[in-house]
Protein backbone atom coordinates (compact mmCIF):
# COMPACT_ATOMS: atom_id res chain seq x y z
CA UNK A 1 0.00 0.00 0.00
CA UNK A 2 2.96 2.12 0.79
CA UNK A 3 4.61 1.93 -2.34
CA UNK A 4 1.32 2.22 -4.29
CA UNK A 5 1.07 5.64 -2.50
CA UNK A 6 4.24 7.17 -3.28
CA UNK A 7 3.92 5.77 -6.95
CA UNK A 8 0.62 7.65 -6.92
CA UNK A 9 2.19 10.84 -5.45
CA UNK A 10 5.17 11.14 -7.57
CA UNK A 11 3.25 10.47 -10.58
CA UNK A 12 0.80 13.40 -9.52
CA UNK A 13 3.70 15.67 -9.76
CA UNK A 14 3.72 17.99 -13.39
CA UNK A 15 5.85 16.77 -15.36
CA UNK A 16 9.03 19.40 -14.85
CA UNK A 17 8.89 18.21 -11.19
CA UNK A 18 8.86 14.74 -11.88
CA UNK A 19 11.94 15.36 -13.60
CA UNK A 20 13.44 17.08 -10.87
CA UNK A 21 12.62 14.46 -8.91
CA UNK A 22 14.28 11.29 -11.01
CA UNK A 23 17.16 13.76 -11.74
CA UNK A 24 18.01 13.71 -7.97
CA UNK A 25 17.07 10.06 -7.64
CA UNK A 26 19.98 9.06 -9.93
CA UNK A 27 22.02 11.31 -8.40
CA UNK A 28 21.72 9.35 -5.25
CA UNK A 29 21.34 5.74 -6.71
CA UNK A 30 24.90 7.01 -8.17
CA UNK A 31 26.35 7.49 -4.95
CA UNK A 32 25.24 4.09 -3.25
CA UNK A 33 26.53 2.46 -6.68
CA UNK A 34 29.85 4.19 -7.05
CA UNK A 35 30.01 3.25 -2.48
CA UNK A 36 29.42 -0.68 -3.43
CA UNK A 37 32.13 -0.36 -6.42
CA UNK A 38 34.72 1.04 -3.50
CA UNK A 39 34.07 -1.39 -0.90
CA UNK A 40 33.92 -3.98 -3.91
CA UNK A 41 37.29 -2.87 -4.77
CA UNK A 42 39.07 -3.22 -0.87
CA UNK A 43 37.30 -6.46 -0.54
CA UNK A 44 39.52 -7.72 -3.28
CA UNK A 45 42.78 -5.80 -2.34
CA UNK A 46 42.21 -7.36 0.98
CA UNK A 47 44.13 -6.51 4.47
CA UNK A 48 47.40 -4.14 3.33
CA UNK A 49 48.47 -0.34 2.34
CA UNK A 50 47.00 -0.63 -0.61
CA UNK A 51 43.93 0.04 1.38
CA UNK A 52 45.02 3.49 1.11
CA UNK A 53 45.37 3.81 -2.92
CA UNK A 54 41.84 3.02 -3.57
CA UNK A 55 40.93 4.96 -7.11
CA UNK A 56 39.52 8.34 -6.60
CA UNK A 57 37.57 8.46 -10.13
CA UNK A 58 34.08 5.82 -11.46
CA UNK A 59 36.06 4.63 -14.31
CA UNK A 60 39.25 4.14 -12.14
CA UNK A 61 36.82 1.79 -9.69
CA UNK A 62 35.49 0.19 -12.51
CA UNK A 63 38.98 -0.79 -14.34
CA UNK A 64 40.81 -1.97 -11.53
CA UNK A 65 37.63 -3.96 -10.33
CA UNK A 66 37.77 -5.93 -13.39
CA UNK A 67 41.70 -6.66 -13.54
CA UNK A 68 41.33 -7.86 -9.81
CA UNK A 69 38.85 -10.58 -10.78
CA UNK A 70 40.89 -11.64 -14.66
CA UNK A 71 43.51 -12.46 -12.46
CA UNK A 72 42.12 -14.23 -9.37
CA UNK A 73 42.98 -17.52 -10.43
CA UNK A 74 41.17 -18.61 -7.16
CA UNK A 75 37.80 -16.84 -8.18
CA UNK A 76 34.86 -18.90 -9.74
CA UNK A 77 34.26 -19.13 -13.21
CA UNK A 78 30.86 -18.38 -12.78
CA UNK A 79 31.63 -15.53 -10.37
CA UNK A 80 34.43 -14.19 -12.90
CA UNK A 81 31.08 -13.81 -15.50
CA UNK A 82 28.96 -12.56 -13.23
CA UNK A 83 31.42 -9.62 -11.91
CA UNK A 84 32.61 -8.63 -15.30
CA UNK A 85 28.95 -8.26 -16.44
CA UNK A 86 27.82 -6.64 -13.49
CA UNK A 87 31.08 -4.37 -14.06
CA UNK A 88 30.46 -3.17 -17.50
CA UNK A 89 26.39 -2.34 -16.64
CA UNK A 90 28.13 -0.30 -13.54
CA UNK A 91 29.58 2.14 -16.37
CA UNK A 92 27.05 1.87 -18.96
CA UNK A 93 24.59 3.25 -15.96
CA UNK A 94 26.93 5.57 -14.76
CA UNK A 95 27.34 7.00 -18.58
CA UNK A 96 24.26 7.72 -18.79
CA UNK A 97 23.59 9.39 -15.54
CA UNK A 98 26.45 12.08 -16.66
CA UNK A 99 23.95 12.70 -19.09
CA UNK A 100 20.59 12.94 -16.88
CA UNK A 101 22.73 14.72 -14.04
CA UNK A 102 25.07 17.28 -16.74
CA UNK A 103 23.03 17.62 -19.39
CA UNK A 104 20.45 21.04 -20.14
CA UNK A 105 16.90 19.58 -19.75
CA UNK A 106 14.75 21.63 -22.38
CA UNK A 107 10.67 21.68 -23.08
CA UNK A 108 10.60 20.09 -26.46
CA UNK A 109 8.84 23.33 -28.04
CA UNK A 110 7.38 22.95 -31.86
CA UNK A 111 5.26 25.83 -33.50
CA UNK A 112 5.77 27.96 -30.62
CA UNK A 113 4.45 25.11 -27.71
CA UNK A 114 5.06 22.54 -25.85
CA UNK A 115 4.39 19.47 -28.13
CA UNK A 116 4.28 16.85 -25.07
CA UNK A 117 4.95 17.49 -21.43
CA UNK A 118 6.85 14.22 -20.95
CA UNK A 119 9.44 14.53 -23.87
CA UNK A 120 12.11 17.00 -23.18
CA UNK A 121 14.81 18.22 -25.31
CA UNK A 122 18.18 17.17 -23.21
CA UNK A 123 21.38 18.87 -24.60
CA UNK A 124 25.12 18.88 -23.66
CA UNK A 125 26.30 22.18 -21.68
CA UNK A 126 29.99 23.77 -22.46
CA UNK A 127 29.96 26.36 -19.14
CA UNK A 128 26.39 27.03 -19.56
CA UNK A 129 26.12 26.88 -22.98
CA UNK A 130 24.36 24.26 -25.29
CA UNK A 131 26.83 22.33 -27.30
CA UNK A 132 26.81 19.33 -29.43
CA UNK A 133 23.68 17.68 -30.98
CA UNK A 134 20.33 18.05 -28.70
CA UNK A 135 17.84 14.89 -28.33
CA UNK A 136 14.56 13.80 -26.95
CA UNK A 137 14.45 12.14 -24.21
CA UNK A 138 11.65 11.30 -22.04
CA UNK A 139 10.75 10.91 -18.50
CA UNK A 140 10.83 7.17 -18.92
CA UNK A 141 14.15 7.05 -20.48
CA UNK A 142 15.18 8.87 -16.76
CA UNK A 143 13.43 6.25 -15.00
CA UNK A 144 15.54 3.18 -17.06
CA UNK A 145 18.52 4.96 -15.92
CA UNK A 146 17.84 5.03 -12.96
CA UNK A 147 16.85 1.59 -12.27
CA UNK A 148 19.64 0.54 -14.39
CA UNK A 149 21.77 1.96 -11.35
CA UNK A 150 19.70 0.59 -8.99
CA UNK A 151 20.36 -2.82 -10.35
CA UNK A 152 23.76 -2.18 -10.88
CA UNK A 153 24.32 -1.61 -7.30
CA UNK A 154 22.43 -4.64 -6.23
CA UNK A 155 24.80 -6.86 -8.42
CA UNK A 156 27.72 -5.40 -7.27
CA UNK A 157 26.95 -5.31 -3.71
CA UNK A 158 26.20 -8.94 -4.19
CA UNK A 159 29.76 -9.65 -5.50
CA UNK A 160 31.17 -8.34 -2.00
CA UNK A 161 29.37 -10.76 -0.10
CA UNK A 162 30.36 -13.27 -2.55
CA UNK A 163 34.12 -12.38 -2.46
CA UNK A 164 34.11 -13.27 1.43
CA UNK A 165 34.43 -10.13 2.88
CA UNK A 166 31.35 -10.43 5.02
CA UNK A 167 30.87 -13.99 4.54
CA UNK A 168 30.89 -16.05 8.04
CA UNK A 169 30.01 -19.14 6.78
CA UNK A 170 27.24 -21.20 8.36
CA UNK A 171 24.97 -24.32 7.17
CA UNK A 172 22.94 -21.73 5.62
CA UNK A 173 26.00 -20.58 3.53
CA UNK A 174 25.10 -22.58 -0.18
CA UNK A 175 22.06 -20.98 -0.51
CA UNK A 176 22.47 -17.58 0.41
CA UNK A 177 25.83 -17.91 -2.17
CA UNK A 178 23.36 -18.95 -4.67
CA UNK A 179 20.52 -16.45 -3.97
CA UNK A 180 23.86 -13.50 -3.77
CA UNK A 181 24.92 -15.46 -7.58
CA UNK A 182 22.13 -14.85 -8.74
CA UNK A 183 21.75 -11.14 -8.07
CA UNK A 184 25.01 -10.79 -9.17
CA UNK A 185 24.16 -12.50 -12.57
CA UNK A 186 20.88 -9.97 -13.06
CA UNK A 187 18.44 -12.79 -12.24
CA UNK A 188 16.26 -10.57 -9.97
CA UNK A 189 13.68 -8.58 -9.56
CA UNK A 190 13.97 -4.69 -8.15
CA UNK A 191 10.72 -3.74 -5.84
CA UNK A 192 9.65 -0.19 -5.71
CA UNK A 193 11.46 0.34 -2.15
CA UNK A 194 14.71 -0.44 -4.10
CA UNK A 195 14.63 -4.12 -2.90
CA UNK A 196 15.99 -7.06 -4.63
CA UNK A 197 14.56 -10.90 -4.51
CA UNK A 198 16.44 -13.51 -6.79
CA UNK A 199 14.69 -15.59 -9.28
CA UNK A 200 13.82 -18.92 -7.73
CA UNK A 201 14.29 -20.68 -11.79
Amino acid sequence: MEDEARKDAIAALAPMDRLTFLIGSVSRADVWLEFQLRQLWMSRVGASYAIYLVPNTFELLVQQCVVLFKENTDCDERVRRAADDALQAARAAHVERNRVIHDMWLPNIEQGQVSDPETFVRQQALKHQPSGKAVLKTLQDVEDTLVALQRAGHRISCLIFLNGMFSDGGIDAPERDESMLRIAEDRFDLFPDGGARPHQD
